[in-house]
């Protein structure tokens, strides 16, 4: 039997050794993660947005 606590997170991927990396790659690699930060945020807002809307509906009733 396997203890769903031992598995790994979908959301948390496998550490990278950064030290391994040059500077140009970890460069790169803080443009991705800032990139995918920005994504993240994007659409938060937008279900935060979604949200507030739906709470304004029903706030109505």
């Amino acid at each position: 039997m396997v203890d769903k606590d031992d598995e790994p997170s979908p959301l948390v991927k496998p550490r990278l050794d950064l030290a391994l990396l040059s500077i140009e790659e970890l460069e790169a690699r803080i443009l991705a993660l800032e990139a995918e930060a920005r994504r993240c945020r994007e659409i938060i807002a937008s279900k935060q947005g979604a949200l507030s809307s739906a709470e304004a509906v029903f706030r109505r009733g």
